[in-house]
């Protein structure tokens, strides 16, 4: 009540949660009433790009004449997340393996489409080919991974010649940005002085991963949870380096989130979800009030 005094508990209820091993988990507070649904299924899934730890997929909506609300994204036969739109980003995959979804449209009444046709997905190997030659032109796709400790160079090498002369000072102020649990965007400033610069190599635990024409570099395909030191030498024009810039040492975020999915929850819109755990968390604000035994409020009904 408006004094926090309790009503009698209601008549008790047993309920048994069904198992996992099931083929459709549905969506809490969504029904599809009983196998009739006026919904068609969502046509023409596709995956429009895939890479080893992201993959995003998009598809038609149903045809006919049902208003659709939106759509839930299932791998394996779990649902694993909810969208408005016709498009969804999948992150935190693991690199060179196969996963399975489908796609079920939902309408304005909770009511469930069939399942659309199955796709299957393999994401993309972090193991590539050194490509690097000496004098090549600098990677400007600002995108690499640094692999194991054996780093492969994924663009052209551009790192010049180790002049002890060199007058070029090194790159200052380097910062990591945008930290995710596979990426890490770095930028920094341009060195001190009139030398000319031509490029920057990157550099992870003291070896050469990337080159590139710009002040900012996205390195991919890293393992969440990990702690990784980069550095940046400037190349000049005549290929001749800079002194190494300071390290910066940077630990990437962890896939351990809390689900804080309920009945009716507000559909996702950031388009990107990690498949995670079944494990869930209830975060769901306590208004138990005071247990007075005098309380005027009757108890709930038909629980």
């Amino acid at each position: 009540g408006v004094g926090d005094e309790l009503s009698p508990p209601s008549k008790e209820i047993s309920v048994t949660t069904s198992s996992l091993d099931v083929t459709d988990m549905g969506t809490p507070g969504i029904t599809n009433g009983g196998g009739q649904t006026s919904i068609g299924k969502p046509e023409r899934v596709k995956v429009k790009d895939v890479q080893p730890t992201m993959v995003d997929l998009s598809w038609k909506a149903p045809e006919g004449d049902a208003e659709v609300a939106g759509y839930n994204i299932y791998y394996n036969g779990d649902e694993i997340a909810s969208t408005k739109k016709t498009r969804f980003t999948i992150e935190g995959l693991s690199p060179d393996t196969t996963y399975t979804y489908t796609i079920r449209a939902f309408g304005v009444g909770d009511e469930l489409s069939p399942p659309s046709k199955e796709i299957s997905v393999t994401t993309s190997s972090l193991d590539v080919i050194d490509s690097a030659e000496p004098s090549a032109p600098i990677n400007d796709d600002e995108s690499v991974d640094p692999g194991e400790p054996r780093v492969s160079d994924l663009v052209t090498d551009v790192s010049g010649s180790d002049n002890s002369g060199s007058t070029i000072g090194k790159p200052l102020r380097v910062v990591a940005r945008k930290v995710q649990s596979t990426m890490v965007t770095l930028t920094w400033k341009a060195p001190n002085g009139d030398a000319e610069v031509a490029g920057y190599n990157i550099y992870y635990d003291g070896d050469k991963i990337a080159s590139t024409k710009q002040r900012k570099f996205t390195i991919e395909g890293l393992s969440p949870g990990t702690a990784y030191k980069y550095s940046i030498r400037a190349v000049g024009v005549g290929d001749e380096l800079s002194p190494p810039s300071k390290e910066i040492s940077v630990t990437t975020s962890s896939l351990d989130v809390i689900d804080s999915a309920e009945p009716s929850a507000p559909i996702n819109d950031d388009e990107s979800v990690d498949p995670g755990e079944p494990r869930v968390s209830d975060l769901v604000t306590d208004v138990s009030g005071s247990d007075n035994s005098g309380s005027t409020i009757g108890k709930p009904l038909r629980v």
